[in-house]
């Protein structure tokens, strides 16, 4: 009973010590989404190519929750929605093309491993990013697309920097390059490749305790 009970007692001093030694980190976030350049296919029926719909550049919104070590790594969890619009050239089959643009919500999940190049603590705090994502894009309102929305999966690696304002307040700017799978089912025609990078730069301003 006496070793039972100490060594129930050791499991909990060990896991307040590394609760204590972590800091959560809670940051809404807004940035700038460079989208892949790459044509997506197409919905043409005659004389259709892979550049026939592309996205253009848009801006987006997200939260990041951050679990960060005593020592120079960290976990992240987060969520981002960006609005893009897609421009397609779309030729029928009799008559002149038509052009047809729609804006789209494109929604990520995402795990990043944090690997920081300065002690907790410290006022500035660059780091290296790492990890997996979920990219979920909504569907288009074109009368030639009858699918749904699409899911995908990738990877991504970046850069960011932390800055201490306050005790509990600090800014945070991240740059990351998301590789992930070609979404929806256009007809690409002709093989233009099944990789799409997305560019993303965002600022926050995060809440520690």
């Amino acid at each position: 009973m006496f070793m039972s009970r100490s060594f129930a007692l050791a499991i909990l001093a060990a896991n307040l010590t590394l609760a204590s030694a972590q800091t959560w980190e809670f940051t809404p976030t807004a940035g700038y989404q460079r989208m892949s350049r790459r044509g997506l296919g197409s919905l043409s029926a005659t004389n259709g190519k892979p550049t026939d719909i592309k996205f253009q550049d848009g801006y987006g919104y997200g939260l990041r929750l951050t679990m960060n070590s005593r020592g120079y790594y960290g976990h992240e969890l987060g969520y981002f929605l960006n609005r893009p619009v897609m421009n397609a050239l779309i030729t029928p089959e009799t008559g002149p093309a038509v052009k047809r643009t729609d804006r789209v919500n494109v929604q990520m999940a995402y795990y990043s491993f944090l690997a920081y190049m300065m002690p907790k603590n410290e006022r500035w705090r660059p780091y290296l990013a790492g990890g997996g994502q979920m990219f979920q894009y909504g569907a288009p309102k074109f009368k030639e697309y009858t699918d749904g929305a699409t899911r995908n999966y990738g990877g991504h690696f970046g850069a960011g920097i932390k800055l201490k304002l306050v005790e509990h307040l600090l800014l945070r700017m991240d740059f990351r390059d998301y590789v992930g799978g070609k979404p929806y089912t256009f007809d690409l025609k002709t093989d233009s490749g099944t990789r799409l990078h997305q560019f993303e730069g965002t600022l926050g301003v995060g809440f520690t305790f």
